[in-house]
């Protein structure tokens, strides 16, 4: 077994996934749910975790997404994908790259009059590290991930062994509640978004190693990294709830980190660490970066790929100066319309590759929850609050939830396949092969 490189491509995919929204997301989601932390836990890792682990499978059996969604016309394809690499990219990703890092550790290092000349040096090294992209499965796979692991370990010592151990009553508490916060607020660290993004790019670097054992060392790296990626997420989470009962009201997840690596560590180690997640943040946007430079380039045949790669870190750094509260606000309604539409476009793949559904049913389906997707986000924004329509959408099943989608996605692919098999459609609606 290559159990070297196993090894090596578990940490460039830990390195590549945990970022910005990794880090802070996780206090936040243990700050709100106190005495349901285990369920939180699990809800969250079922987002975090489950989803991007499905689109790494789907990856790895289709080959790129363009084979994973084979089943849609080209101009769907193509805009659903420029849209996830807008929201990875410069919209949201990359700059809360830079807003997390800066915000964990220099504010109360330095002062905050320094976001500006933080936010230039940040994306002028993240611009010339991705123009090295030859050199960055051994830059995050051997240098920055071991460091950003030893970090957790450490921190998860001092949660679980440390002064004033977690209490026992937040493991035997707990409703449906907490499980639902979890799975939601998950969807914001976007891994499931760069999971068809990041999977393309792992399989290909495996491959150029010279692996033979292709399979089986994609199959135990991504294993081995959301192992790492639990421990991390179960750690953060505890962290979170244990330390948020001395924090004043309304603060967030990287108040409670702050305030943790400050009390456990002193002055001297918050720069250590900051600095360690200030890398980890780093080597995100790395990748980020490269993958929206290349393909936008592919896209367009504009200019050229330095040009696109620097175009998008001017607009990320643009964007991060809004500071991480305003980018979060903004990119929960955004990601709650694109979610839904990315999760069924991975289980229409897995039913075009077994069964013999027809692409109509297939279409019908993606374009049903789409439209339902975009539609609700809009319709419960507060402009709609005191319309009839709001009140109607809001008392759907499984609205609280954000899981209507998936009445829409099982009642457009029954209906439609009736309507392939049993009416006069049939004979002029190819089946897929």
């Amino acid at each position: 077994m290559p159990t070297k490189t196993i090894t090596i491509f578990a940490f460039l995919i830990f390195s590549l996934f945990v970022g910005a929204g990794n880090i802070f997301i996780p206090p936040m989601v243990g700050a709100d749910n106190q005495t349901g932390t285990v369920l939180a836990i699990l809800g969250f890792s079922l987002t975090a975790i489950g989803l991007p682990l499905f689109g790494l499978y789907a990856i790895k059996r289709s080959g790129n997404y363009q084979a994973l969604m084979s089943y849609l016309p080209a101009w769907v394809m193509i805009g659903f994908i420029t849209v996830i690499y807008i929201n990875i990219g410069p919209l949201f990703a990359i700059p809360r790259t830079a807003t997390v890092s800066f915000e964990l550790g220099l504010p109360q290092l330095a002062g905050t009059d320094w976001r500006y000349a933080y936010s230039l040096i940040y994306f002028v090294i993240s611009v010339l590290l991705a123009l090295k992209s030859e050199r960055l499965v051994q830059y995050l796979g051997r240098i920055v991930s071991p460091l950003l692991f030893l970090c957790v370990l450490t921190i998860s010592w001092l949660v679980w062994f440390g002064p004033n151990e977690f209490q026992v009553a937040h493991f035997s508490k707990g409703t449906a509640d907490n499980f639902w916060d979890g799975l939601l607020t998950g969807y914001l660290t976007m891994d499931g978004l760069v999971s068809i993004i990041f999977g393309t790019m792992i399989l290909y670097a495996i491959k150029q190693s010279g692996e033979k054992q292709v399979n089986l060392v994609f199959n135990r790296s991504i294993i081995t990294a959301a192992s790492m990626m639990f421990v991390l997420y179960a750690t953060l989470i505890v962290l979170g709830a244990k330390t948020a009962p001395g924090l004043p009201v309304g603060s967030e997840g990287k108040d409670a980190l702050s305030a943790f690596i400050m009390n456990g560590f002193g002055k001297e180690g918050q720069f250590l660490i900051s600095a360690i997640i200030m890398l980890a943040c780093l080597t995100t946007a790395v990748g980020l970066l490269a993958a929206c430079g290349a393909y936008f380039y592919e896209l367009t045949k504009f200019r050229s790929y330095s040009f696109w790669l620097i175009s998008t870190a001017v607009i990320s750094a643009l964007f991060s100066l809004g500071g991480l509260s305003t980018l979060l606000t903004v990119s929960v309604p955004v990601l709650y319309a694109v979610y839904p539409v990315l999760i069924t476009a991975l289980l229409l793949y897995i039913i075009h590759s077994f069964t013999s559904c027809s692409v109509f049913a297939l279409r019908a389906t993606f374009y049903s929850v789409t439209i339902f997707s975009v539609a609700q986000v809009i319709i419960t924004l507060p402009y709609f609050s005191s319309t009839n329509i709001y009140s109607i959408v809001k008392g759907l099943p499984w609205q609280s939830q954000q899981l209507t989608w998936t009445l829409v996605f099982a009642a457009s692919i029954i209906i439609s396949e009736f309507i392939v098999n049993k009416l006069f459609f049939k004979r002029y609606i190819a089946r897929a092969t």
